[in-house]
Parts: structure tokens; sequence; C-alpha cells
């Protein structure tokens, strides 16, 4: 636990405590300290629902053949994110037939974008989670 001062420590009355190679270890932990007091924005998400919905949609064009230069690229970012969330949470969170393929989850996915508009603010990793969840529960509530 480190503890918050009100005025700024005193480096020069610290002892001089060093590790190899003769860096005091009172600098290295100063230059962490800044490091965490640097105020740097993060996402809230890596890809909000709006946003695979834009790729989806380029999906829906390049299966109906009526695809922009820019579909191709969006629409396999559609079909990659969906896939790698489908593949790190099956059988914790949902629970897929073995013979599920990345278009049927894909599907499933587009169909619930289109059933709750209202979630497209939220992570697509919980919209694509909660798609195939109220799909494909797991058997008695556990994961498979």
């Amino acid at each position: 636990m480190i503890a918050v001062l009100s005025s700024p420590p005193v480096v020069a009355s610290l002892p001089a405590v060093s590790c190899r190679g003769g860096v005091s270890l009172w600098v290295i932990f100063l230059l962490w300290l800044a490091g965490q007091s640097l105020s740097i924005p993060v996402q809230a998400a890596f890809m909000t629902g709006e946003v695979l919905r834009e790729y989806c949609d380029a999906d829906d064009r390049v299966l109906k053949h009526k695809a922009t230069e820019n579909d191709i690229h969006d629409s396999m970012a559609c079909l990659s994110y969906i896939a790698g969330v489908h593949d790190s949470m099956r059988g914790m969170l949902f629970c897929t037939p073995d013979r599920f393929d990345n278009g049927e989850a894909t599907e499933t996915t587009k169909q619930f974008i289109r059933s709750h508009p209202e979630k497209l603010k939220e992570p697509a990793s919980r919209i694509i989670i909660e798609a195939l969840s109220a799909k494909f529960p797991c058997a008695g509530g556990h994961s498979g």
C-alpha cells in the first residue's frame, strides 16, 4: 500500500539504496510513481456495438455482392471479432454445438443487434456474449 503525502517527499533525505548497475531504488520508485500519476485516456471498450454493427452491415453488403471498397475489410473485422469472442468464451458463458461455425455466430449476433439497438453503446464483446448466451445457454446453467 502506498501512502499519499500532502507535500512531496524530500528525496535528498532518503537513504541511498541501490541495486545492480548503481541505479537507486528510490529513483526507480519515483519514476514508477510518476508513471502512475500520468493521466492517459482509456477507451471504455476495444469496440462498441455501434462499430460492430457498421462492420457487420458491411458483411451483409459483401454477402449480397454490393460491397464498396472498404466493405471487405470491415466484413473481415466483423467476422474476426465475433470469432475471437466466441472461441475465447465458448463453454464458459455459452455452449454452442460442436459443429457450430463462425457464420452461425455472426448471424446470431447480427440478429441480436437488430433486435436490441438500445445495446449499441455497450462493448461489442458483451453484445456477442449476450447474443450467444441467449440462443445457446449451457445445460443446467453450467458451462460445457
